[in-house]
């Protein structure tokens, strides 16, 4: 993984969670399983910043069936900043 890599030169990054374009809940869980190993391992992670997936303007879009909801969005927040309590800042979009 990049991230760790990164991290073993010293480098600080944040990383990221797009979804709402087709994955299960399970992908999901296990993106931030992913995410709080690295961190527990490097502890490189300045931030977490999840992020829905926007169809407009791009070719993936047309075949998204279902749209992540802002309620998702908001459960997947406060899921991240209980889970990820090993990462310092969880950024939120507007």
């Amino acid at each position: 993984m990049y991230n760790r890599t990164a991290h073993a030169l010293g480098m600080r990054t944040t990383a990221t969670m797009m979804f709402g374009c087709g994955e299960t809940l399970d992908h999901r869980v296990n993106h931030l399983e992913i995410v709080r190993r690295i961190q527990e391992d490097t502890g490189g992670f300045t931030a977490f910043i999840p992020w829905f997936f926007q169809r407009e303007n791009t070719s993936l879009g047309r075949f998204v069936k279902e749209e992540a909801t802002a309620v998702e969005y908001l459960q997947t927040l406060a899921i991240s900043r209980i889970y990820l309590e090993n990462i310092d800042n969880i950024q939120a979009s507007w």
